[in-house]
């Protein structure tokens, strides 16, 4: 007999600046479902993670039912490189891809293999325009290998390194609204609140508020 053990996907860290909220799954009848999920308040508010910080973590996530080392972590917001920009019709893929790349350099002044990112297909819904537009999120190498220095430093296999919009969109695919109609995701912190609209599963609009 297998244990569920086995089918349990990595977990998901997201740090905030008050908490940090934790997620595993398991995988049952080959659909997902939540193994465990905590929140976990951070005692130095608004302050970068440090070593003991993520011990302390560790520790609690154990006790709380979590199982392996394996974990995926949201980028820190603070440093991603974003930018809306126009491409031609009919362009998509590798193209999409690499025009991205040009435009988020020269927006933030950075080299374009000094970052990954991800990047959406634009929508043409009207079949008319002349121009499109399309979003890009970048993380510098530089960022993210002192992030995941961080916690496999302390133990941890950092599996892959996510942005937060690209993860709601795909924690919520099962719910959106077939395009062109809108979805609406809207992500109510403590000191801010996100906005985010997918026509379909393509990212169009982010927007960030303050409460």
């Amino acid at each position: 007999m297998r244990r569920n053990d086995k089918y349990r996907t990595a977990i998901g860290i997201d740090v905030g600046c008050r908490n940090i909220n934790v997620a595993q799954l398991v995988m049952a009848s080959s659909k997902p479902q939540i193994a465990a999920l905590s929140m976990l308040p951070r005692t130095k508010i608004g302050e970068q993670i440090n070593p003991e910080d993520i011990l302390t973590m560790k520790r609690a996530l154990k006790r709380q039912g979590f199982c392996g080392n394996d974990i995926v972590l949201a980028a820190p917001e603070g440093g991603l490189l974003r930018g809306i920009f126009d491409i031609p019709p009919q362009v998509s893929g590798t193209p999409l891809a690499q025009i991205a790349r040009m435009e988020l350099s020269r927006l933030h002044h950075v080299a374009p293999d000094s970052f990954e990112m991800v990047c959406w297909d634009p929508l043409d819904l009207s079949k008319s325009k002349s121009r499109l537009q399309s979003t890009a999120i970048g993380c510098t190498h530089e960022m993210a290998d002192a992030f995941i220095d961080l916690f496999e430093d302390s133990g941890f296999r950092v599996s892959a390194l996510d942005i937060r919009i690209a993860a709601a969109a795909r924690a919520c695919k099962t719910l959106t609204i077939p395009a062109p109609a809108l979805t609406c995701i809207l992500n109510i912190g403590w000191e801010s609140t996100n906005l985010l609209l997918l026509c379909g599963s393509t990212v169009v609009y982010e927007r960030p508020f303050l409460n």
